[in-house]
């Protein structure tokens, strides 16, 4: 394998990326990869590496791991690691062998190290690396949902051709109105034609708002399940999935569901019925009056061009925006952590100017932005409201020379407009689905991610079986794992107690742990809401009757008991809770307990 260099600290994990690809493929470009990189000023993230190989044909599954497991590893094969280097933030490339290990590394180039001389720079991050089968694209990716169906579609279509219809009505009945009420040729049917006006205009109002109510529904219905899939991916996987993908990307989760829906829900079948109204507008101008059909030309070209400039625009300041968000939170947190590690006044100054600077172009950004969103909004109230003006003008043409009435006029301004609203919104599209492309890749990310994660409890738990303990003089294991033993020595509360994701041994027993303190009342109704079968022995045992409105100490251990133990939890701990069992109900506890844990994979824990 040949390794690439970088050309700043912030490339190592693209030049690992470009390196496993030329080695596979045979075939790179580090520059294309660098461009389509999400990097920052500290390089790239677990979640970002990952994700960057997939989209050049990699598969990288990241791997959090003790010295002592990497040892034991696959030899004679290629790893990425992080290492203990630019802040554990270090990308490099380790070949395996028996006695050593051949480093591969983007900035101090190829070199061999014994395991001893390697060790004080393991980080406990690896990265399985392989030749995917598919390069993945997430665009290829189809939203599973139930909700959306060709009877959705048909429905809300049909609906659409409805309004328009109403609307098109609508304007021709105020044609023949207001031709009766300005010309005087007949007022007999005047008070029947209002009255067919304005209950064309309620259904269409009506219509609408059914619309709506309808499309909303569907929108509830589609994010609930987009939620619970994902939901239901991540289920047991909560500590191996927070180490694996970026805070960010679950912050904006919620978002890209929004996206999603609201995008399969509106804008598709206001895309159709948009295309619809305008292909109907130009069939009813061909007929009336093909002159204004060059009128719909312009607008569409206009607005075309317009729509163009106003999403690149946009698409340019977001990127702006976001890179220097990056820098923003990177100079912040080397300024606190300049303030934690008590570095010299010279360099916090130096971060604090930085920071400044990059507020001052945020503002700048800003003052752009909103000049920019004034512009645009003045314009298109220009254009509108020159092309109301020149539509009447030729139309006041035509009406002199006695070619058209003003009904008729009032009409083709109608349809116009119509068709105007409906080309700005066909135009909007493109920015649309590409955005609703990013959420779904966003979505898609983490669904993945979870898709490749085994539960956490197995995988954490499959090698320890049982960790039991009566009190410290007596211990009983069927198989002893002198980590999770020490884990407990350190006190179970202040074990429990860390919220840090990477901290090894911390979430995977928040995940799938019960803990049963001395003061726990758990409710009896829990029990009976249970198999109460499953509970027949120890209920006759202990004579316990779950029917009664009260319990006492003794009794209500018991019951905590009884509910921790029909749990499928995989650690359970009793602390300082049999303090009132006799020493024989303690002994068919640790009886109970015994025989559940040589059949499951269970860890208890018990201080009396």
């Amino acid at each position: 394998m040949e390794i690439t260099r970088q050309n700043s600290p912030n490339e190592c994990g693209v030049c690992v990326i470009n390196s496993f690809v030329k080695h596979f493929y045979n075939n790179s470009n580090k520059f294309e990869i660098l461009n389509a990189a999400n990097i920052s000023e500290k390089g790239l993230s677990i979640f970002d590496f990952e994700n960057l190989g997939q989209k050049f044909g990699l598969f990288i599954e990241s791997y959090e791991c003790e010295w002592s497991e990497f040892v034991e590893l696959k030899n004679n094969k290629y790893y990425g690691m992080l290492i203990n280097k630019n802040q554990g933030m270090h990308y490099i490339i380790v070949y395996k062998k028996k006695d050593c290990l051949k480093v591969y590394d983007s900035d101090s180039g190829i070199f061999e190290l014994q395991y001893n001389q390697f060790r004080e720079k393991f980080a406990g991050i690896i990265f399985d690396v392989s030749k995917s089968k598919v390069n993945i694209k997430y665009k290829s990716q189809k939203i599973d949902l139930q909700n959306i169906d060709l009877k959705y579609f048909a429905v809300t279509l049909g609906i659409h051709i409805l309004i328009i219809g109403l609307s098109t009505l609508f304007a021709n009945v105020f044609n023949w109105t207001l031709n009766m009420s300005v010309y005087g040729k007949s007022t007999s049917n005047l008070v029947s034609l209002c009255f067919i006006f304005l209950l064309i205009g309620g259904l269409n109002l009506l219509s609408s708002y059914f619309l709506k109510q309808y499309s909303l529904i569907r929108f509830k219905q589609n994010f609930r399940h987009l939620n619970y899939q994902l939901l239901n991916k991540l289920k047991h996987k909560r500590s191996h999935f927070i180490n694996k993908i970026e805070l960010s990307s679950i912050y904006i989760v919620d978002s890209s569901i929004v996206s999603i829906c609201g995008y399969l829900t509106y804008e598709i079948p206001t895309l159709i019925t948009d295309l619809i109204m305008c292909v109907i507008t130009v069939i009813i101008l061909s007929f009336i009056k093909p002159m204004f059909i060059v009128f719909c030309i312009v607008v569409l070209l206009i607005k075309s061009v317009f729509g163009v400039v106003t999403y690149n625009f946009k698409e340019h300041n977001i990127n702006i925006s976001i890179k220097n968000s990056n820098i923003s939170n990177n100079i912040s947190t080397e300024i606190i952590n300049s303030i934690s590690k008590e570095e010299n006044q010279e360099l916090l100054n130096f971060n604090l100017n930085k920071l400044r600077s990059n507020i001052t172009e945020f503002e700048k950004i800003y003052t752009k932005k909103t000049s920019f969103e004034n512009f645009t909004f003045n314009f298109e109230s220009f254009f509108t409201n020159v092309t109301y003006i020149l539509t009447i003008g030729f139309g006041a043409y035509y009406l002199i020379n006695d070619k058209f009435n003003i009904g008729l006029l009032t009409f083709i301004i109608s349809l116009l407009g119509m068709f105007s609203t409906s080309v700005q919104d066909v135009c909007l599209f493109p920015s649309k689905q590409k955005e609703y492309k990013k959420m779904a890749a966003i979505y898609w990310n983490i669904i993945n991610i979870a898709n490749g994660i085994k539960d956490s409890s197995i995988n954490k738990i499959e090698n320890v079986n049982t960790l039991y303990f009566f009190n410290e003089n007596t211990t009983y294991c069927i198989e002893r794992n002198e980590n999770i033993k020490s884990c407990f020595k350190i006190g179970l509360d202040t074990f429990l107690g860390i919220n840090e994701p990477n901290k090894q041994n911390s979430f995977y027993f928040k995940d799938n742990f019960i803990k049963i303190n001395p003061d726990s009342k758990i409710p009896a109704e829990y029990l009976l809401k249970t198999n109460i079968m499953v509970l027949k022995d120890l209920l006759s045992y202990f004579n316990i009757n779950l029917m009664k409105t009260s319990f006492t100490i003794h009794e209500q251990q018991i019951i905590n008991f009884m509910f921790a133990y029909i749990q499928s939890s995989k650690i359970i701990c009793f602390n300082d809770c049999f303090r009132y069992l006799t020493k024989e109900q303690k002994e068919y506890i640790g009886k109970l307990i015994k025989e559940k844990v040589s059949k499951e994979n269970f860890v208890f824990y018990i201080n009396d």
